[in-house]
């Protein structure tokens, strides 16, 4: 777990761009204390409250819950935007669950996980049978639009930039 303030730090950065080019961006941290070494919950708790009290992220997530204690607790230690994984839940909790918590924003990133390896993973099989044969059914399938596909600038992120914020957050 790296250092709160170093965490803060980059938290900050991220904020201070989103402020820069998109105020309505949201910026989430997520929070691993919960299981690292030098954590535990009390660490997890102080730095979603830190996160979002002085870094001035929109958002918190707790990456790591045992319990629906641990998440009552948090909850009641972070008054803004708090969201949860699974973690060590036995389950993924209900959207009423969440709300129950006092929680209004449900994370379930495994779900979107899996249908994405079985849909690559059907590909791939008709790939091997067919050969590009199935590239062609795959795109008379799927019309242009059909789906997202990102738009990366050709630049991508850029060097440059990057030195610039490190200099801008990084203590000398």
């Amino acid at each position: 777990m790296v250092p709160l303030e170093q965490a803060m730090a980059r938290y900050r950065a991220a904020v201070d761009m989103k402020n820069e080019l998109d105020p309505a961006f949201v910026i989430m941290a997520q929070c691993y204390a919960r299981d690292a070494v030098n954590g535990g919950l009390a660490a997890c708790i102080e730095r979603l409250r830190a996160y979002q009290d002085k870094a001035g992220v929109d958002w918190v997530q707790f990456e790591s819950p045992h319990s629906t204690d641990e998440i009552r607790q948090a909850r009641a230690a972070v008054k803004g935007v708090l969201s949860f994984m699974k973690g060590k839940l036995p389950r993924y909790l209900s959207a009423e669950e969440h709300l129950a918590l006092g929680v209004n924003v449900a994370w379930y990133p495994s779900f979107t996980h899996h249908v994405i390896w079985a849909a690559l993973s059907d590909f791939m099989r008709a790939f091997q049978a067919r050969g590009v044969a199935a590239w062609d059914e795959f795109q008379a399938k799927h019309a242009a639009g059909s789906y997202p596909i990102p738009d990366v600038p050709a630049a991508g992120e850029g060097g440059e930039k990057q030195l610039e914020l490190e200099k801008r957050y990084s203590k000398p």
